[in-house]
């Protein structure tokens, strides 16, 4: 039984390799779909609903699979560049979430090294297959430089109210660490929504404020040295002025012993 589970699992995997989406039109898709199949779907407004989008040059495997497990067949979106033959596909099959073979989730599938994202035509981050997200930070892409006070910005940062709590999308018991967007956006107006806060813009005052901690450590390590080298010059002085002392002292007793001996020189024999 498990055997034939995991080569559904692996049938499943592979096969979500071999579909590609032509075009946007889903009435062609549809259209060609039913012809290859010899389907009963609709091919209308509503065809979406009705009909998976896959290749109008569907293979064999795939219409194999799709006859074998329809329901499926209907949980994969994908498409394939025929350029460089990399799939990018939505995948909410069992098992499509690799390590939850029992599980159905969503999931945003690329067979590329990394997963590109574009905004409004720009070229805004990727994610590496270890889950880094890199968002595009290059000055050249930026602009209005302003230099700030790091001491503001750490004061700013104290005022924040950081607490423990829970979103309430999930469940009570699972906790967060952090400030409120509000209080945020309050203290150092960045972004464009007083509910949200970005990532870069935290790493940004996190990364300032440990710059501004970082001038407090040099100025208290600097005054802390002048004061050492205060106090060991004082010390020196003050054991000049002991040496001075022990040396007078010690010159009035010699003078001392010597007038003894000038007066009783028999004594001294």
């Amino acid at each position: 039984m498990k055997t034939m589970l995991l080569f559904k699992m692996i049938s499943i995997f592979l096969t979500m390799l071999l579909v590609y989406v032509q075009g946007s039109d889903d009435t062609v898709t549809c259209q060609a779909l039913k012809n290859t199949f010899n389907s009963q779907c609709g091919c209308g407004e509503s065809s979406t609903d009705q009909c998976d989008l896959f290749t109008i040059g569907i293979s064999e495997p795939l219409k194999q699979f799709i006859e074998a497990y329809p329901n499926e067949s209907r949980n994969v979106v994908g498409a394939t560049s025929v350029q460089t033959g990399k799939s990018l596909s939505l995948d909410m099959r069992l098992g499509s979430l690799p390590g939850y073979d029992y599980s159905y989730y969503p999931v945003i599938k690329s067979t590329h090294q990394n997963l590109y994202f574009s905004v409004s035509g720009a070229y805004s981050a990727y994610m590496t297959a270890g889950g880094t997200l890199n968002s595009v930070s290059s000055k050249a892409k930026k602009e209005n430089y302003e230099v700030l006070d790091k001491q503001d910005v750490l004061s700013r940062l104290n005022k924040l109210n950081i607490e423990r709590w829970n979103y309430i999308s999930e469940d009570d018991d699972i906790k967060h660490i952090g400030p409120y967007a509000e209080d945020f956006h309050n203290q150092f107006g960045l972004g464009s929504d007083e509910t949200m806060i970005s990532s870069n813009d935290m790493a940004g005052v996190s990364m300032l404020a440990i710059q501004a901690l970082t001038e407090r450590l040099v100025t208290i390590t600097e005054q802390q040295k002048a004061s050492d080298t205060q106090q060991i010059d004082n010390n020196q002085i003050i054991l000049q002025q002991k040496v001075a002392t022990l040396e007078s002292q010690n010159t009035n007793l010699l003078a001392r012993l010597e007038a003894l001996e000038n007066y009783f020189p028999d004594l001294i024999k």
